[in-house]
């Protein structure tokens, strides 16, 4: 579902009335969002979750990835066990 231009939202997801969405962003169905800033160049598999205070900017959560609250990804590939610098392709630390 479309919910504003470039705001596409899947089905089943469980999104916090405090979310901020900047476009372009695609979210995956079975997702959970808690008051979390997403976008833009944002998109998030399926069943992924990003926790209250989060900030996901250029970035691609493959499914079944969750993000802990307060954290601030900006141009980073996140898999549910490592994470990568989108542009170097090197691994980085997980917070």
């Amino acid at each position: 579902t479309q919910i504003s231009p470039g705001v596409i939202i899947g089905h089943h997801c469980k999104i916090a009335k405090h979310t901020v969405f900047h476009a372009p962003c695609w979210i995956g169905s079975g997702c959970t969002i808690e008051a979390a800033e997403i976008g833009p160049n944002t998109a998030i598999g399926e069943n992924c979750s990003v926790a209250a205070g989060s900030e996901v900017r250029n970035s691609y959560l493959l499914s079944h990835t969750h993000l802990g609250p307060n954290l601030r990804l900006d141009g980073v590939i996140a898999s549910p066990g490592q994470w990568f610098d989108h542009q170097s392709g090197n691994e980085l630390a997980k917070p």
